[in-house]
């Protein structure tokens, strides 16, 4: 069945709140995308996921007011969203459940693409033989395809399984359960369609209960977020433990001169000592007062000072310096050396030069 258009663009009621609530999902996809990873691994998935919702919510307002007549030809862009959808939040749901992610995973933008292609080729009328029924007939199917496409996904996402503390698995319980009504609603839409049985009103339901279920997921997000910065912040090292592990940390930067590797990050660190991220981060605030960044960079400045001073290493530029004690760039390690020593590594070596000459 094809829906036909509004014979005069306007607005009423519902289409103005719709409008409002389309608005409200884009600031609210810049609120998510502005969080701290720590706090929301993945969070920007969820927040284009909520933009594209968004984008496309004031699509249907175009449609239902009339107002689509003035992107005709380029509204069909608008309708290969949903199979952006799924996968998705599928990315946004092994995120947060830190599970590792396939090496075949542009394979889930395939579908996307390919209708984004079939959408091109119509708009510069590459497909014009077709005629307009067969075209109308292809496009219905591929809908169709689209509402079974988000479902599938909204299915797969129940059979990651979650095990964490009650709160958590909660609220990500609650994150697969309203991006699956969001696909039931979404569905249900064509099958309206696709019976014979279009009300504008039953649109405008569906519709509202597909932002429902679409913003209520990125509250969950929020809660998240907010659950996670509430549970890092918590102490999780007593006293005794913060100098245990604090000679520990010591002894191993010393000794093995892990710093010395530019991939090491937190994480590698962590399970070097045997401790969970938040605690390591702890340990470094709480009792050396420095950041991982910091701390380590701390004895990467340290190493570099010897290398400078000493004459064995005179034919070693600045920038082999900085490779040679863990730095990735010449700025990071410029930035790091001034701000310990006020001065630049080529500065600190024309200093130690001069004393050495002085003394000689």
């Amino acid at each position: 069945m094809e829906i036909q258009y509004v014979n005069q663009a306007s607005f009423d009621t519902w289409t103005s709140l719709f409008l409002l609530a389309a608005f409200q999902g884009l600031f609210l996809s810049l609120i998510l995308w502005k969080q701290k990873e720590e706090y929301h691994p993945g969070r920007k998935f969820l927040s284009v996921l909520v933009g594209l919702f968004s984008i496309m919510m004031m699509y249907y307002v175009a449609f239902w007011t009339g107002y689509n007549r003035y992107v005709f030809g380029f509204d069909g862009l608008f309708l290969i969203l949903p199979f952006a959808f799924g996968p998705i939040f599928w990315v946004y749901f092994h995120k947060i459940n830190g599970v590792r992610l396939p090496s075949n995973l542009k394979l889930h933008f395939i579908p996307l693409i390919l209708h984004l292609s079939w959408v091109l080729s119509y708009r510069f009328s590459l497909f014009a033989d077709l005629g307009r029924e067969t075209i109308i007939l292809t496009s219905n199917w591929i809908a169709n395809l689209q509402a079974l496409h988000v479902l599938i996904y909204a299915l797969l996402m129940f059979s990651i399984s979650i095990q964490e503390n009650e709160e958590n698995r909660l609220l990500k319980s609650f994150a697969k359960i309203a991006f699956l009504l969001f696909a039931l609603a979404h569905a249900s839409y064509y099958a309206m369609v696709f019976f014979d049985s279009y009300v504008l009103l039953f649109d405008y339901l569906i519709s509202f209960s597909m932002a429902l279920f679409i913003y209520g997921l990125a509250y969950t997000g929020l809660r998240f977020s907010n659950f996670q910065q509430k549970r890092n912040s918590e102490p999780l090292l007593t006293k005794a433990s913060l100098s245990y592990y604090s000679a520990m940390l010591s002894d191993i930067m010393e000794k093995e001169q892990l710093y010395l590797d530019g991939d090491l990050n937190l994480d590698a660190l962590s399970k070097k000592m045997g401790l969970s991220k938040h605690a390591l981060s702890q340990l470094l605030n709480g009792y050396f007062k420095k950041n991982f960044s910091d701390y380590i960079n701390s004895f990467r400045i340290k190493e570099a000072e010897k290398l400078l001073s000493s004459d064995e290493y005179q034919n070693l530029n600045v920038i082999e310096i900085a490779y040679r004690v863990g730095f990735n760039t010449k700025a990071s390690f410029y930035n790091a050396f001034r701000k310990k020593n006020q001065v630049s590594p080529k500065e600190f070596r024309s200093l130690i030069n001069s004393k050495s000459a002085s003394l000689s």
